[in-house]
């Protein structure tokens, strides 16, 4: 978006889980924030942190406790099958 000209409008991008199209329909000067004006920002930032760092181990604690078995040749196959044939595997 830095390089995008005035009222130009941006090809689609992905951010996160959804896709976003810009127009640029003003630019204004960077300005630099006092830390108390950023600490609002930072402490989302550090909180957003945290809590993928909490999820991410939930997540591989509740895979190790669920003794899950991994059959990476079924996945193998299942996901060459999809590279076949777009519509996914025949039942």
């Amino acid at each position: 978006m830095i390089n995008l000209p005035l009222n130009a409008i941006s090809p689609p991008f992905e951010f996160g889980d959804s896709l976003y199209i810009v127009q640029v329909i003003e630019r204004t000067a960077p300005e630099t924030l006092t830390l108390e004006q950023a600490k609002p920002y930072i402490q989302d930032i550090l909180t957003e942190q945290k809590h993928e760092a909490v999820v991410q181990q939930l997540s591989q604690d509740l895979f190790q406790q669920a003794n899950v078995v991994l059959y990476l040749g079924v996945l193998d196959a299942y996901f060459q099958q999809w590279l076949v044939t777009p519509t996914g595997p025949t039942q």
